[in-house]
C-alpha cells in the first residue's frame, strides 16, 4: 500500500469529503407527488426546471462547495441519539440477551433428557403366544356393508367474468361530472395530454366509491428523477396508487 505524501489527503478523508459533497446535492423526493407537487418541491429546494432544455437548473449557488475537510465531517457526522432512542437500544438488548438465555436453558434441558434417555435400561422383548391351531380360531364378524350415496348432479360452472382493463374502465367513467383538476390529473395518468406520458398505469379498479388507478413511471421519467440504478429500477417497477372520489350521478 502506497504512503500518502506529506501535506495531502489520506483515503478516508478523501472519501469523507466525497460523502459530504453527496449529502449536499442529493434531493431525495417525497412520495405521491404529482406534476405540481414536483415543481413546487424543487423550487423550495432552489431549483427550477427548464422546459425548454430539458435539464435540472440549480438556482444555490454555494451547494456542493465543499472547500475544507471540516465542513465536510459537520455534515456527515451522525446525528446524536435522543433519550428515547437510547431507551430503546437499551431494551432491545436486553430482549435479546433474555432471548439467548431462554435459548441455551433449552438446549440444556434437551441435553439432560437424551442423557436420562441413554441411562434408562432398554425394555425386555415381551414372550410370543402360543399358535392357535387351524379351524380353532374364533370367526371374525363381518362388516356391514354401507349403502351407496347416490350422485349428486353436478352444478354448471359459471363463468368467471373479466374484469376491465384499465382504460375501459376509465372509459366507462370519463363522461361523468368529474372536477376540471380531478380530470386532468387521471388524463395525465392515462397519457390523454401527451403520447409520451410519464406513467404507465398497470391496473385500476372502482371500490367504495373511489376510482383507484395503480402505475408506475416510464424509464425516462425515472431517469429525470434519479440518477441511481437501482434507484431508477424501483421507480419502473414499484406502483404508486393515486385515489379519485367518483362524483355522484343525480336521479333523473
Amino acid at each position: 500500500m502506497a504512503k500518502t505524501p506529506k501535506g495531502e489527503l489520506t483515503s478516508a478523508e478523501i472519501r469523507t469529503l466525497i460523502r459530504g459533497h453527496n449529502k449536499m446535492t442529493n434531493i431525495k423526493v417525497p412520495k405521491g407527488l404529482d406534476r405540481d407537487g414536483l415543481i413546487k418541491f424543487l423550487k423550495s429546494k432552489n431549483f427550477e426546471v427548464d422546459h425548454k432544455k430539458k435539464r435540472l437548473v440549480d438556482k444555490s449557488p454555494s451547494r456542493g462547495k465543499i472547500t475544507t475537510l471540516d465542513t465536510a465531517k459537520v455534515i456527515t457526522k451522525p446525528k446524536p441519539k435522543t433519550e428515547l432512542q437510547k431507551q430503546k437500544t437499551a431494551e432491545a438488548k436486553a430482549e435479546k440477551a433474555e432471548k439467548k438465555k431462554k435459548e441455551e436453558r433449552v438446549i440444556r434441558k434437551k441435553a439432560v433428557e437424551a442423557e436420562k434417555a441413554r441411562s434408562k435400561p432398554k425394555a425386555k422383548p415381551k414372550p410370543k403366544t402360543a399358535s392357535i391351531a387351524v379351524g380353532t380360531e374364533t370367526p371374525k364378524p363381518k362388516k356391514k356393508e354401507e349403502p351407496k350415496k347416490k350422485e349428486e348432479p353436478k352444478k354448471k360452472e359459471e363463468k368467471k367474468v373479466e374484469p376491465k382493463k384499465p382504460q375501459e374502465l376509465w372509459d366507462s367513467l370519463k363522461n361523468l361530472k368529474w372536477n376540471s383538476t380531478v380530470r386532468s390529473k387521471i388524463k395525465d395518468l392515462f397519457g390523454e395530454f401527451n403520447s409520451q406520458s410519464p406513467f404507465i398505469v398497470k391496473d385500476a379498479k372502482i371500490k367504495d366509491g373511489k376510482f383507484i388507478v395503480k402505475y408506475v413511471l416510464t424509464k425516462n421519467q425515472a431517469e429525470f428523477i434519479e440518477d441511481d440504478e437501482d434507484k431508477i429500477k424501483k421507480l419502473m417497477t414499484k406502483l404508486s396508487t393515486s385515489s379519485f372520489t367518483i362524483p355522484k350521478q343525480k336521479d333523473k
